[in-house]
């Protein structure tokens, strides 16, 4: 079959794909980018997969090659990877949908972590990946959850928190705080005074 490519990746389709791939149903998974126009008429960026599919008898693991360009590169064995419904789990235990792999040596080296490391959360058997001690959460501090914590002046043992809209590529003073909480850009002759410093919204405790 010739699918679109959300088939084996998507949230919406990840059942479809968890009860083939279980069932070693999954013959051959090939993906094709349509950088070189195999399809004429149809946008560059588009991708489609040739999904082979077997008889509810016969089990098989899935011979696979993304990101493919051309027909000829059907022939680059380096490309071919085989996935079996248990490493699909491994990779991915949360969707159960397809890691994406570029090569045979790319399959070969993350299966050697994912032997050696836990996913970072799995949530079928959480205490099993308890080993990372980590926290999820929006970043070092929330603009609505924490702002209890901004103080509008600044005071003894306090730091500047500094807003992504007041840094840009390579320039950490594109842009300050004014007296009324407005923000503006800095100007060229403020970039040229060497003691010139952005000014914040808020400050934290250290």
């Amino acid at each position: 079959m010739i699918v679109p490519t959300g088939i084996v990746t998507d949230n919406s389709t990840k059942a479809y794909f968890e009860e083939v791939s279980s069932k070693e149903r999954l013959a051959s998974i090939i993906s094709f980018e349509n950088e070189e126009f195999i399809f004429r008429g149809v946008h560059h960026s588009f991708r489609f997969y040739l999904l082979t599919i077997s008889g509810e008898k016969r089990r098989c693991n899935a011979m696979d090659a993304f990101y493919l360009r051309n027909l000829d590169q059907i022939t680059d064995s380096r490309r071919f990877f085989v996935l079996s419904g248990q490493d699909i789990a491994r990779f991915n235990p949360n969707t159960r949908t397809s890691p994406l792999f570029r090569s045979e040596q790319d399959c070969k080296l993350s299966e050697k972590i994912y032997l050696s490391f836990p996913v970072l959360d799995n949530e079928a058997t959480p205490s099993a990946t308890d080993c990372w001690k980590v926290s999820f959460r929006q970043g070092l501090f929330n603009m609505t959850s924490d702002s209890g914590l901004f103080m509008d002046h600044p005071d003894i043992d306090c730091l500047p928190l500094y807003e992504a809209k007041q840094i840009h590529h390579f320039d950490h003073r594109w842009a300050s705080y004014n007296k009324d909480k407005s923000i503006c850009d800095a100007t060229l002759s403020e970039k040229q005074n060497h003691d010139f410093c952005v000014v914040p919204r808020y400050w934290v405790g250290k």
